[in-house]
């Protein structure tokens, strides 16, 4: 986003919703597309709606590439780890297959953080990361004193799927007032 703002400043807040991933593939097109001979993507019909078949389209790209490997990379994490790192850890096995589910809650809420952003709540959007910061930190501290990098991994589940949680429940909220 930063870089798009950066080559034109113009640029409106709602294509934060484009998913991260895709933004060095898209982000020439896209801007290249919103420069057209001053049409308005956002009254004018014809454009918002190519507009946002685009950007749906490569969110559900996003969506199945993360259906895709995540699974793959939990299935196949001993043969992962044997190549990286040329021998059998088990308990850093443990400990990707831990990150995988936060990052599944990651992914699973990426548009939903998104989506705060671009309705412009971003008050709301700090307060639930600031909230789960202040649970996550002394988490993190006593799981890593307990338990090593696994029990960063576990911190890391709990503060993910906390946010996942009350931003589920946060937009849910605004979608109906």
């Amino acid at each position: 986003w930063q870089l798009a703002k950066e080559k034109k400043p113009d640029l409106d807040k709602r294509l934060l919703m484009t998913p991260a991933v895709d933004l060095d593939l898209l982000l020439n097109y896209y801007l290249t597309f919103f420069a057209q001979g001053g049409k308005n993507v956002l009254t004018d019909p014809l454009y918002f709606t190519l507009t946002f078949n685009i950007m749906q389209r490569s969110h559900l790209i996003t969506i199945y590439a993360a259906l895709i490997c995540l699974p793959l990379i939990f299935a196949f994490f001993h043969l992962i780890i044997r190549l990286a790192c040329g021998g059998d850890y088990p308990e850093t096995g443990l400990s990707l297959r831990l990150l995988l589910i936060g990052v599944f809650f990651v992914s699973a809420n990426a548009f939903r953080v998104q989506f705060l952003l671009v309705c412009g709540k971003t008050r709301i959007y700090s307060r639930i990361h600031v909230f789960m910061a202040m649970i996550g930190l002394p988490l993190i501290f006593l799981l890593i004193y307990s338990f090593s990098y696994t029990g960063a991994a576990i911190a890391a589940i709990v503060i993910e799927s906390g946010i996942f949680a009350i931003t589920y429940f946060t937009v849910k909220k605004l979608s109906y007032s």
